[in-house]
């Protein structure tokens, strides 16, 4: 009952997500989380280090700017689906899973630089998501990797997903040196600007690298969870991906190839994500913030496409308990 109430276009379908996404934020919004300290980054970007004092400075208006950078994230991933309609039937399920699984740990109710470079991840995807059978798609890998790089000005780590970009060449494209070419401009220009902050700007810059310290590369949100039930959530999650991953094999048969493309791209973005997580030291829990966007959809079809409505309501009955609890029992 509880998915397909969600699955309708209604009103009152609608008006349940605005109260679910306020009521997981109110004590945020209202200054009495009570997320983990947050840590002084070491080494970073000038704008990841800016973002991660700003976050410890004013801890209210991280809050609230993380609130509405959250609603414009949503905005953008409404956006992307109309455009390309890689699901096919509109639901709330999506956006309220990317709600629940990117916020229900508290301490990423907050300005951080993953959530900052989000938007800039999307436009990245919109871009690859373009190319599919243009005759000249030079432009699109260009801003593909073009955002990933801004993005990594933002938040270091974002740099990871050029293997996203890389991949998607691979799958959206017959072979194109110039595609190949014209994305790896892409990446070096934004990059060329951060090097140039660093000559011109940071007279410290060369003093820093020559005293560099590996113990000192942590992430701006410890990775440990002080509650159980922050690695049961995902554990939730990875079980569900899993399922759904199952019915998704199926459900692809009957889509455009571009939807199918589109969804290998999304599980790309997931297992780079994952792997970010055990191999990059500064990344933390908030990769969850753009892993979620795939997740989200790859849920979402499940959610709303599957026949057996009692394990998907299972799923999500599970998922939104958990999301209670982390407000409870602060991970």
């Amino acid at each position: 009952m509880l998915v397909k109430f969600f699955r309708k276009d209604t009103i009152q379908v609608y008006a349940t997500f605005v109260v679910i996404s306020v009521a997981l934020w109110v004590k945020s919004l209202m200054g009495i989380g009570e997320w983990e300290p947050l840590r002084t980054l070491e080494y970073g970007t000038p704008v990841e280090l800016l973002i991660n004092r700003f976050g410890i400075a004013f801890p209210m208006l991280s809050s609230t700017l993380a609130f509405v950078v959250g609603i414009v994230v949503i905005l953008m991933m409404h956006r992307l689906n109309n455009r390309y309609i890689f699901m096919p039937q509109r639901s709330v399920i999506p956006i309220l899973l990317f709600v629940v699984i990117s916020f229900s740990f508290i301490s990423l109710q907050h300005l951080t630089a993953a959530l900052v470079a989000m938007p800039l991840l999307i436009l990245s995807l919109n871009s690859i998501f373009a190319s599919y059978r243009k005759d000249y798609a030079e432009g699109e890998f260009f801003l593909a990797s073009f955002f990933i790089g801004l993005a990594s000005i933002v938040y270091l780590p974002s740099m990871v997903f050029i293997l996203m970009v890389i991949f998607s060449i691979l799958v959206m494209r017959p072979f194109s040196w110039r595609e190949w070419v014209t994305m790896l401009g892409g990446l070096i220009v934004p990059l060329l600007f951060l090097v140039t902050f660093y000559i011109f700007f940071d007279d410290d810059a060369l003093e820093h690298l020559r005293m560099f310290d590996p113990s000192k590369v942590i992430a701006a949100i410890p990775k440990k969870m002080n509650s159980f039930f922050g690695y049961g959530f995902l554990a939730v999650l990875t079980v569900a991906a899993i399922y759904a991953t199952f019915f998704i094999i199926s459900w692809v048969g009957t889509q455009k190839v571009r939807t199918n493309k589109i969804f290998l791209i999304f599980y790309s973005m997931i297992a780079i994500g994952a792997a970010a997580y055990f191999v990059v030291p500064t990344v933390s829990k908030e990769i969850m913030l753009i892993v979620s966007l795939p997740l989200s959809y790859i849920l979402g079809v499940f959610l709303t496409f599957t026949r057996r409505t009692f394990i998907a309501d299972a799923i999500l009955m599970v998922i939104l308990t958990l999301t209670v609890l982390l407000q409870l029992f602060v991970e």
